[in-house]
């Protein structure tokens, strides 16, 4: 553990740093961790009927137990690093683990919906929690030099959990009941809290962040315009995905063999778009960001008015996924 503290702060030479692996392990576990509270995010999105039939209540309130995890990721994430000032950062992602646990458990034991969501908001609190926190603790684990491969591994993770998350909610909740897919994803978390409390290094906040400096950085009228805008480019995203079963099976009326292999594809398409994005966005920023939001809306009303043909309702969510990645 000492050796991993030291790694990152004290070790210039970068001979030494290619011999000695240590931070590479945090970064694993961390990536583990990520990929837990992925996973647990996108799991109601692929199971959203079966929990609407078992709770007796409809797709479209099922559905608000996605909305009310991004509600409340979002409100963690401004105001967290101000509420865990001079916290051991350890502790803080220790927490974040155990609320994946504790989520996936009250989730997959829920008498009613109001459980239920009480069980989304705790796994919204991690998820708010550790995105604001990714970069940070990423520099604080590597040497400055290995920061963006470790920032590749993470988001990678998640680029990855996404890809299996989708068919294999499907295809599995239709085999073991969605419960139990839930039960399951805490022994995911169970692993990454064991792993990250043997290889975490303990830090404290070096550089605390005030409420004024939250405001002060708030009232920059591009920060805030930038906000909106993402709030509602993700909000569009987030709905379509959201409903995307209900519809695949209500509308174009697939089977759960049909709806796992689109969402696979969906899986795959975004999984490749998040590799090249890299390329494309170091040289086209600006008309990304102003053309893929409208791709994005053409493919959507081209999907709802060709829903009842299977394979052309494949083609358009395989080629739609590959802008679900950039936009990521």
């Amino acid at each position: 553990m000492s050796k991993l503290i030291h790694v990152p702060l004290k070790l210039k030479k970068p001979k030494q740093l290619v011999k000695d692996h240590a931070y590479w392990r945090a970064v694993a576990a961390v990536a583990l961790c990520v990929a837990g509270l992925i996973m647990s995010e996108f799991l109601p999105a692929t199971l959203i009927t079966p929990i609407a039939k078992d709770l007796n209540i409809s797709t479209g309130l099922a559905g608000q137990a996605i909305s009310i995890t991004s509600v409340t990721a979002l409100i963690v994430s401004l105001c967290i690093a101000i509420v865990t000032n001079g916290i051991d950062r350890r502790k803080v992602i220790l927490t974040f683990a155990i609320l994946q646990i504790g989520s996936s458990i009250i989730v997959g034991l829920a008498p009613n919906f109001y459980v239920l969501l009480i069980g989304r908001i705790f796994l919204g609190i991690g998820i708010g929690g550790f995105w604001s926190m990714s970069i940070s603790i990423a520099m604080r684990l590597v040497p400055a030099h290995s920061l963006p491969k470790a920032l590749s591994i993470l988001f990678g993770t998640v680029a990855f959990a996404q890809i299996i998350t989708a068919p294999m909610g499907s295809y599995f909740g239709h085999l073991i009941g969605w419960r139990n897919i839930f039960l399951s994803s805490s022994i995911l978390g169970i692993l990454s809290f064991v792993w990250l409390a043997y290889e975490l290094p303990f830090w404290r906040n070096d550089h605390p962040t005030s409420f004024h400096t939250f405001i002060k950085v708030l009232k920059k009228p591009k920060m805030a315009i930038g906000m909106i805008t993402i709030l509602l480019l993700f909000a569009g995203k987030s709905l379509f995905y959201t409903y995307l079963r209900p519809f695949l099976e209500d509308v174009t009326h697939v089977s759960i063999h049909q709806l796992t292999r689109n969402l696979l594809y969906f899986g795959i398409g975004s999984f490749v778009a998040s590799a090249i994005a890299k390329y494309v966005l170091t040289n086209h920023l600006k008309i990304t960001f102003l053309v893929a939001p409208i791709i994005l809306a053409l493919f959507i009303f081209l999907i709802t008015l060709n829903g009842h043909n299977l394979n052309f309702i494949t083609i358009l969510l395989t080629t739609c996924s590959l802008v679900f990645g950039f936009i990521s």
